[in-house]
């Protein structure tokens, strides 16, 4: 009912005096003359700022609901149908009425007459035209609303399958535990002085293949010179037979040593000095650094003469010399 007196309302509008817009315009128009004219029209009147392409589609959407609530139009649908065509003609003709006058003055001649008045028939198939257009453009939006729900399931879809996936790769995270290797240092001793650099060797007993908080291996260094006293005495012979002489020293900075004496027949010389062979007193791997015995100690020997302590340590070496055994 409401649209029965809607439509029979628009039959007793006042018809045009004079018109520049005589065609439906709305929502999906490409490339159209009049749309371009409305666009320019519309520009005028301060709602439009955006390029003249003829189409008309958002933003001329929008200029024209916005043109409808300036002019106080309803309903404010976008639609530029008879309603908003008059107020536009209206406008149009108040702009142009100066410019013919100007133009009469001017040429001495009147303008070319405006546009007929339309009948109430041309209007009642504008409407009727209007009511199909109208019917095609809500099938259209029925049809895009359609698609947009698809859209919204399938974007919907897409989401729970990312929140799973978070959801999974979150449990995987709490289930596995970083392994983390920390290295452990140890090192050795460090080396002989050796051009005023010595060094050492570390290892790492987790084996990380890594050289986090891996210790200095190598700094500078001052050689300790080794020092050394050999000195003798008488000793008792426990098999009563021969003098026992015992042979005794004390080393500082000293790594290993060797004792020689002239008094050992039946072995190679370890030492010539002077022109006389020492002999090895004791083997080397009895007396050496390590195990300290050379390093401070005393044996007991059968054997008188002359006796020699070569002390090395650091690149350098001291000897010491104890004589006049007794015989």
């Amino acid at each position: 009912m409401k649209k029965v007196i809607f439509i029979l309302s628009l039959l007793f509008l006042p018809l045009l005096a004079s018109a520049s817009f005589d065609a439906n315009l709305y929502y999906g128009l490409q490339n159209n003359n009049s749309v371009k004219e409305m666009q320019e029209f519309l520009t005028d009147q301060g709602v439009y700022s955006g390029p003249i392409t003829g189409n008309f589609y958002s933003l001329t959407l929008k200029s024209v609901k916005d043109f409808q609530s300036k002019e106080n139009i309803t309903p404010v649908s976008g639609f530029f149908g008879p309603l908003t065509r008059q107020r536009a003609n209206t406008l149009l003709s108040a702009n142009v009425e100066p410019s013919n006058q100007q133009a009469i003055q001017e040429t001495g001649s009147t303008p070319p007459p405006a546009e007929p008045a339309k009948t109430t028939n041309d209007v009642v198939k504008s409407l009727q035209n209007q009511i199909a257009l109208l019917l095609q453009q809500v099938q259209a939006m029925q049809t895009q609303q359609t698609s947009v729900q698809q859209l919204q399931q399938t974007v919907q879809q897409q989401a729970e399958t990312i929140n799973q996936i978070q959801q999974n790769t979150q449990q995987i995270a709490q289930n596995t535990t970083p392994i983390v290797c920390t290295p452990n240092w140890s090192c050795g001793d460090w080396g002989a002085c050796i051009n005023s650099q010595q060094e050492r060797t570390c290892t790492d007993s987790n084996n990380c293949e890594s050289s986090t908080g891996e210790p200095v291996l190598s700094q500078s260094c001052t050689a300790p010179v080794p020092t050394c006293t050999l000195t003798f005495g008488q000793a008792n012979n426990p098999y009563g037979q021969g003098p026992f002489s015992a042979i005794m020293w004390t080393s500082e900075n000293a790594q290993s040593g060797k004792l020689y004496s002239t008094g050992i027949s039946g072995v190679s010389c370890g030492l010539v000095e002077n022109g006389i062979c020492y002999k090895f007193a004791w083997d080397i791997s009895t007396y050496d650094g390590i195990s300290g015995n050379l390093i401070s100690g005393s044996i007991t020997s059968v054997v008188p003469g002359n006796w020699i302590a070569v002390f090395t340590g650091h690149g350098r070496s001291a000897k010491c010399h104890a004589s006049n055994l007794p015989q």
